[in-house]
């Protein structure tokens, strides 16, 4: 595991020096850790051997301990001293350790570490602001001190076994070009964390089996083999205390967790000798336990010494090729985008081939695959990778866009607007379907543009005409909720229309209408022009591609917009926001000048900070609980779905209090889609005992769509094998039919009258009443035999105690709120969320709202600063652009280096032509020595 914390204060680095790195996590001996200066930088300004704390203050200060000059050409008050690299060890490895001292262990560990570190420094990088530059320049030199631990912080006393090295890397780097020691740039370093920690674990594990360890590889990294997680949990007391407060807290990602390690260190503690310690963690084992960890290492190890190449033996001897490996990374990664970075591809091939292939060996064969495009992400330069068959998908698209202009005719174009209420725009997006002469026509508008509002009036017109009109949607929200409830009765998913042969024969030279069509992928949007086509209908796109893009690869719509040659109709006056500074500050967010936007949501006073998320949470769930007294129509959009339920949590309590949630609790089981791909789905190591299998697609072999199996565990072979709830039915799980199940954790969910439930997969009641994914209910009773009584609000139904595809129902993620429209939408845009915040995840969640909105945050800056990415993917067509525009470029330069080699080729032979007819002329002049006469009498003497 590796771990990044950030050191923001000089006093608070030496502080952390003194009583954290070179001090035992647990020393009853008071023994002091003694630190080893490393980096290209440490060489450079002299520091080598062992980290005295005068060298470690003084570089916290800015100052070079060797020289005594200032270190870095800035020196802010502000600046950020440098960052905690902790690299940990699995815990089967700790707990061996701990009882074996074994060296071997800690010479590969501290191996692994050194090397990864070394990569690590190869991409250091320094800012370059320089005559109006904004980029990064890459240094390749760091400077850091590595401490080695074996003992967690303790939690009731005695401390865990923990064989971890906190690795201080200060914040400078020597700039060449410059001439001077700067301040670097993490930023890169700590977006690829999983990327150094999965080449870490990688390395780890091959120099462990190197010495005589085997491993078993596992969902996360792996464990010596033979652990179970019994053993694993009685030495993890640590481990649990911090994601516990995690989960409390609502934290999803890594980085967050390590901060919230840092502030959770329980304080140091005496009483026990290292000796009395090693027994105190012998006594938490058994017989069996203890036998597995005197056996751990066998004798076949290659005498403490390990490959280091491209390979090692152990490779062979597992099955899994690197090829292999890279090709589930490609499965995995591409089957929800269409382009992937160099080091995303790493590390899944690296975690599905731990032990079995080095980083080497996955990096020739990711490099030496013949079917990939490769290139540059413009704005990270990061390597980037992408399939011929992605770009084919898109190749189809726009192929189908431009070929199908001007092959129909009008729809309607002698249409007179009925709808007086409709705006300029409106009015004119309409004309413009109902003119088109395309296959396929879009009209793309911002949030609470009124887009739909517009379609009603085309459809008025399509039907005018006799042509028959179906109004389709990625989701069942989307379609079953939105847009029936915008007069479009017949309104289904898009799933629905390309299973559903009825379906497809009703819009039969007619129109297909997809809303929301931003959210669809490519390979979808492929099949609905395929039967477009075969139904000699034609396609009405609306959406934005501004807002979210779709789960599934590829973003269609912006591929034909951008690429299609298809000219859309725009509509951009707002018409959601009633409140006029409100609607600025969404027009400004939609118009790209999102920082205009938030300023505008700053000074009506929507951002609201806290001095904690859990002040955070408490202020949304008062904000929320007085919205429902005043019976508003109100959504808590959540970034993450950790914080939706920590805020949940919160929420819960105080309905509670105020007796909108009353009576006795009971706790019902329920699934949570774990999400996995269908790579990760083949890949036996993803299941777990008492995970649930729900299959949505019929498979042979007699599974129905809708069955329920539960995991048992693993056969001799590997084999997953599950059984139905009744246990009646047990089988092995057909791996290969991945696409027709999805795969779920099972979970305790306590509900009580008035508790607002959401459903999360479409189901039916006890009546037999369509339950659609995303439907609110309240819970008004339960019966007898515990069934669910809630209200829909407009009747009530029964959910069966163990329908199960259902949670609490108090806030909804951005996606899911993509089309939704409220009067009030309270945002719970906590700094902690990683990846999760964009410029379209916060576009998307800000513009809900009617009348109110209100954004609490425990750090505006921090959320000002988040909402500044993009989320918005490459497209493959862009990447095989870019290669085939670098090749244009090296064949035009071959062709003038071809040019200049014949130019100066010819000039060579004509300067040589003159030389030696000049020569010959020369020669010519030169008078020739007399010649002996043939025949001439011979003198003699």
């Amino acid at each position: 595991m590796l771990r990044i914390t950030v050191s923001k204060s000089a006093s608070g680095a030496t502080k952390y020096f003194s009583e954290g790195l070179t001090k035992s996590d647990y020393y009853a001996e008071k023994g002091e850790i003694i630190g080893q200066w490393r980096g290209r930088l440490a060489e450079r300004i002299g520091l080598h051997g062992d980290v005295k704390r005068d060298e470690f203050a003084a570089i916290a200060e800015n100052q070079n301990p060797v020289s005594g000059e200032q270190l870095t050409a800035r020196n802010s008050s502000s600046r950020r001293v440098g960052y905690d690299f902790t690299f940990s060890v699995p815990k089967s490895v700790s707990i061996v350790y701990a009882q074996t001292k074994d060296k071997d262990i800690l010479r590969a560990f501290d191996e692994a570490v050194n090397t990864t570190m070394n990569e690590i420094e190869e991409s250091a990088a320094t800012r370059v602001r320089a005559r109006g530059k904004n980029t990064n320049r890459n240094t390749a030199n760091l400077l850091w001190g590595t401490f080695t631990h074996t003992d967690a912080r303790p939690v009731g006393g005695i401390p865990d076994p923990h064989l971890h090295q906190h690795v201080f890397v200060f914040n400078a780097t020597y700039d060449k070009k410059e001439g001077k020691i700067k301040a670097a740039q993490f930023g890169d370093i700590k977006r690829n964390a999983s990327y150094f920690e999965t080449v870490f674990n990688s390395r780890l594990a091959d120099r462990l089996q190197a010495v005589g360890y085997q491993i078993e590889r596992n969902e996360r990294d792996f464990e010596l083999a033979g652990f179970g997680r019994s053993t694993i949990d009685k030495f993890s007391n640590r481990t649990r205390q911090i994601n516990d407060k995690a989960d409390e807290l609502g934290l999803t990602y890594e980085e967050d967790r390590a901060e919230l390690g840092a502030k959770t260190r329980a304080g140091k503690r005496t009483g026990y000798s290292r000796d009395e310690l090693r027994q105190q963690w012998a006594s938490r084992l058994t017989t069996a336990e203890m036998e597995l960890i005197r056996n751990a290492k066998s004798d076949n190890s290659s005498g403490g010494t390990w490959t280091l190449g491209k390979g090692s033996a152990i490779e062979k001897k597992k099955g899994i090729t690197p090829d292999e490996a890279v090709t589930y990374a490609l499965d995995h990664a591409l089957e929800r985008k269409s382009v992937a970075t160099d080091k995303e591809l790493m590390t899944l091939a690296l975690k599905r081939s731990m032990g079995a292939a080095t980083p080497e060996a996955i990096r020739e064969a990711l490099e030496s695959r013949k079917d990939l495009l490769k290139g540059k992400d413009s704005k990270t330069e990061e390597t980037i990778y992408t399939t011929r068959e992605s770009v084919k998908e898109e190749q189809i698209l726009r192929d189908k866009s431009r070929n199908g202009r001007g092959t129909f005719k009008p729809l309607n174009p002698d249409y007179e607007i009925k709808n007086e209420q409709l705006t300029a725009e409106q009015a004119g997006a309409v004309q413009h379907v109902l003119n088109s002469r395309d296959f396929i026509t879009v009209v793309a508008g911002g949030a609470g543009t009124g887009k739909t509002w517009s379609i009603k009036e085309v459809a008025e017109g399509v039907r005018e005409q006799g042509i028959a009109f179906g109004a389709f949607a990625p989701s069942s929200a989307a379609s079953r909720e939105v847009q029936r409830g915008d007069g479009f009765k017949n309104a289904t998913t898009i799933a629905e229309l390309l299973q559903s042969e009825k379906l497809q024969a009703d819009v039969k030279d007619g129109v297909i209408w997809i809303d929301e069509a931003g959210m669809v992928g490519n390979q979808t949007m492929n099949r609905i022009i395929e039967v477009a086509e075969k139904q000699n209908a034609r396609i009405l796109l609306t959406g934005d591609i501004k807002q979210h893009g779709s789960v599934e690869r590829g973003d269609a719509l912006r591929i034909i917009e951008q690429f299609g040659g298809i000219k859309a109709a725009t509509i951009t006056k707002i018409q959601r926001q009633k409140n006029e500074v409100y609607r600025s500050a969404i027009k400004s967010i939609s118009g790209g000048n999102l920082e205009n936007g938030l300023q505008t949501l700053d000074e009506m006073g929507a951002i609201r900070e806290a001095d904690s998320f859990t002040e955070a949470r408490e202020n949304v769930a008062e904000e929320y609980a007085e919205a429902l007294k005043q019976k508003e129509n109100v959504l808590i959009v959540a970034t993450t779905h950790k914080q939706g339920k920590a805020v949940t949590h919160t929420i819960r309590e105080k309905l509670k209090k105020e007796g909108v949630i009353r009576g006795k609790e009971r706790i019902y089981t329920t699934q949570q889609n774990l999400s996995l791909t269908d790579a990760e789905k083949q890949d036996p190591t993803n299941y777990q005992k008492g995970l649930v299998i729900q299959f949505h697609q019929n498979v042979k072999g007699g599974i129905k769509r809708g069955t329920k199996y539960q995991v048992l565990g693993k056969d001799e072979n590997g084999a997953i094998r599950v059984t139905t709830p009744d246990r009646k039915e047990e089988r092995t799980l057909p791996l290969e039919a991945a696409s027709k199940f999805s795969v779920y954790r099972l979970a305790a969910t306590p509900l009580a009258v008035g508790d607002q439930i959401r459903i999360t997969q479409n189901g039916f009641s006890n009546e037999k009443k369509r339950l659609n994914n995303g439907n609110t209910l309240t819970v008004k009773g339960f019966d007898k035999k515990g069934n669910i009584i809630a209200s829909t609000g407009r009747n009530d139904v029964t959910l069966d105690r163990h329908f199960g595809n259902l949670t609490h129902g108090y806030y909804t993620t951005s996606p899911a709120s993509q089309g939704k429209s409220v009067n009030r939408v309270i945002l719970m845009q906590s700094s902690m969320t990683g990846r999760a915040a964009s410029k379209e995840q916060f576009y998307v969640s800000a513009s809900r709202g009617k009348f109110e909105i209100s954004i609490h945050t425990d750090d505006k800056q921090g959320l000002m600063q988040s909402v500044q990415r993009s989320a918005q993917r490459m497209t493959a067509s862009e990447l095989a652009s870019q290669q085939q525009s670098q090749e244009k470029g090296i064949k035009d330069k071959l062709k003038v280096i071809g040019s200049i080699y014949r130019a100066g080729k010819s000039k060579l032979e004509s300067v040589g032509n003159k030389w030696q007819n000049q020569k010959d002329k020369v020669i010519s002049m030169i008078p020739k020595p007399p010649q002996p006469v043939k025949n001439a009498p011979v003198r003699t003497k």
